[in-house]
């Protein structure tokens, strides 16, 4: 497959209500299980519990969490209590302290303390648990279509930045983090593999912006250190730990061809700038998936695989401009322990993604509609493996 950079804006909207669905799981060994514990933005009114977007999110152990939400012209990051209640914003748009430009990455560090990272600003800011401005650092960082930022068990945080290495290959990404204090001051850099940049770059409700098909390595950093790293073609995760031995996870897989109808939507949809791309920069459509599509690790170091999954076709409206992509797929993750063992699987709902993971607890964000999202938080149980 030729990879090359095309950006796709196309995807027609959901027809069913997704917050009524409840994700449905498969088990393999183990099995995992997820309860619906709390829902934002459903039955509650005001302007505080709508979402045009849902962008990151931050939870803390008590069940609370920080939403980075669009209000219809700016990023706000908002903050809930553990019933799902508004208890105010956190800053505000703008270029002074305590304000952001975008939110490019949040995380909670130590329950107590909430880092925002703003690449517009080239700064990550801290915040008090009751959204009060503690102070700000500079930071740079490069431009990348996700994973700009990473959280850390010791309390540091690491920033993304490019690397120019010489005898790069065309349309090789290089890259490492920056890995800092809390104070701003440098501790180390943390390199990861070179990435082939190229795909389909899709946008839609069901996963906001991110790339399809592409034939390339894919990363997790570790929240207490080393790396889990895969090629999307094949189902083998090499797992280098901090302290501890490497190993490997490989499951069998079989990739997932492209439905009837659905090969010919994208087709349609790269058609265009194939025309006045040069050769080396045109997208070919696979017949197959590739396996994986990415890698996550949460803050207890389980591995979570992003899969490709079947694409289902939603019906058209007349309303919609062709080309359009009426097919979508389910998000849907293996999890493994931080030893590699198995734990089970997560098919979501359709219209519905992962935006964190803390404990025991699942935050989804899950779209109507109607056009609006809703933040739903999950009680993970897994089963023993068998």
């Amino acid at each position: 497959m030729v990879v090359a950079m095309v950006l796709i804006f196309a995807v027609a909207p959901p027809r069913a209500l997704a917050c009524q669905q409840a994700p449905r799981t498969a088990t393999g060994g183990g099995g995992i299980a997820l309860v619906r514990e709390l829902t934002i933005g459903a039955d509650q009114e005001g302007p505080e519990y709508e979402f045009v977007a849902i962008s990151k999110t931050a939870a803390t152990h008590s069940g609370s969490v920080f939403v980075a939400a669009y209000d219809g012209s700016a990023v706000q990051i908002r903050r809930y209590d553990a019933s799902g209640h508004f208890r105010g914003t956190v800053g505000r748009a703008g270029a002074g302290p305590g304000e952001y430009q975008s939110v490019d990455g949040m995380a909670v560090i130590g329950d107590s303390v909430l880092v925002v990272y703003d690449k517009r600003n080239g700064r990550a800011s801290l915040f008090d648990t009751t959204g009060g401005y503690r102070s700000s650092f500079r930071v740079s960082g490069g431009n990348f279509w996700h994973k700009f930022f990473a959280a850390f068990s010791d309390g540091t945080i690491g920033v993304r930045a490019r690397v120019v290495a010489a005898g790069q290959a065309a349309g090789e990404v290089r890259s490492l983090y920056v890995r800092h204090r809390l104070n701003g001051a440098i501790v180390d850099s943390i390199s990861v593999p070179p990435e082939e940049e190229g795909g389909v770059a899709t946008a839609g409700p069901s996963f906001g912006v991110r790339w399809a098909f592409p034939s390339t390595t894919v990363f997790a950093l570790l929240p207490r250190g080393g790396i889990a790293t895969a090629h999307t073609s094949r189902y083998r995760i090499e797992v280098v730990p901090a302290a501890g031995r490497p190993f490997t996870i490989v499951r069998d897989a079989t990739p997932i061809p492209l439905e009837s109808g659905e090969r010919e939507e994208w087709e349609e949809l790269v058609r265009g700038s194939n025309a006045i791309a040069p050769p080396e920069r045109r997208v070919t459509i696979p017949r197959e998936k590739p396996i994986i599509r990415d890698l996550l690790a949460d803050a207890e170091g389980r591995i979570w695989v992003d899969l490709y999954t079947r694409g289902t076709r939603a019906a058209g409206a007349a309303s919609v401009r062709r080309p359009t992509l009426f097919w979508s797929e389910h998000n849907a993750y293996d999890v493994f322990d931080e030893r590699g063992g198995y734990l089970g699987r997560i098919d979501l709902a359709p219209h519905s993604r992962l935006v964190a993971v803390l404990g025991n607890r699942v935050w989804v964000s899950e779209h109507t509609e109607e056009g609006f999202y809703v933040l739903v938080r999950y009680r993970m149980s897994v089963s023993p493996v068998r």
